[in-house]
Parts: C-alpha cells; structure tokens; sequence
C-alpha cells in the first residue's frame, strides 16, 4: 500500500512508502489501511496512521497533537472487521483518486487508503462526496485516534 503525506496542498508530496514498510515488516503483515491528515493554515492536528492485517495500529503524530512521535495500539479481530466494513458501506472502490479542486485554501488535505486504492481528498474541495469525509471521520473513531489526538482523557 502506498500512503503519501503532504505539508499542504499546493507543496510537494513526502513519499511514505518507506516508512510504512518498514513498519509493515516490523508488524509481519501488511498494511489494509491508512489515514493521513495533513496541517492548515490554523491548528488543525496532522498526524498518519497504519492499520495492519493482524490488528496493530501505528500512529506517528507530526503537529497539533497530543502523542507526537510513534506510538502503537491494537485493533480486535471485530473492529477490524468492522473497519472493512466501514470502506464497503461508504463504497470506498467507487471514490475518485484526488478531490484536489481547491474552493476554499488552507484546509487540510487527508489521504485516506484501503488495500491497494488511495484517495486525496483536500478539505477546501466543494465537490468532494460527504461520504468521503464521513468515512475519513468514522475511521478515526473506529480507530481511536482521539487518544493520540487529544490525550488520553478524551
């Protein structure tokens, strides 16, 4: 799987590839899923993070954060199925590769992937489906970023 980070939607991409195969041969699975948000202009927290196949999550907050740095958790074997789930009942395969048509500048970029599919969804895209959003935010509830996020105490 493939997961690139962006400072901000008009600057080169980071490639993090490397970084989540190397995590990926630390866990002994492969990665099913991904989750970056990127900064803005304000605080908006910018953080990734790595689901894999055997249920270990790799966080690695950047800004804006509670936990900056690596940190790992654990999904059971039902959240991971609901977290495929999840990418089915939001029809994830049906999502376009990039909502990048910038409407409104500053707003963050996340990019979110499962399997072998990635969609870039800039935040200040009008034209991107609710849906996108929906499950970008559903996922890290399922996930549980909130503890990275915003502390233990959220």
């Amino acid at each position: 799987m493939l997961l690139l980070g962006l400072a901000c939607a008009t600057t080169p991409p980071v490639d993090a590839t490397a970084a989540a195969q190397g995590a990926a041969a630390a866990s002994g699975a492969q990665v099913l899923a991904g989750l970056y948000r990127g900064p803005c202009l304000g605080r908006c927290p910018e953080y990734q993070v790595l689901v894999f196949g055997d249920g270990k999550v790799q966080w690695r907050g950047e800004r804006n954060v509670a936990a900056l740095g690596e940190a790992w958790g654990e999904l059971s074997q039902e959240q991971l199925a609901a977290l495929q789930q999840l990418f089915l009942e939001h029809r994830f395969a049906s999502f376009a590769a990039r909502y990048e048509h910038l409407d409104t500048t500053d707003m963050p970029l996340v990019i979110l992937s499962f399997g072998n599919k990635m969609v870039r969804h800039a935040h200040g895209d009008s034209g991107a489906p609710k849906e996108l959003t929906d499950l970008e935010d559903a996922v890290d509830r399922l996930v549980g970023t909130a503890q990275w996020v915003k502390g233990p105490e959220q």
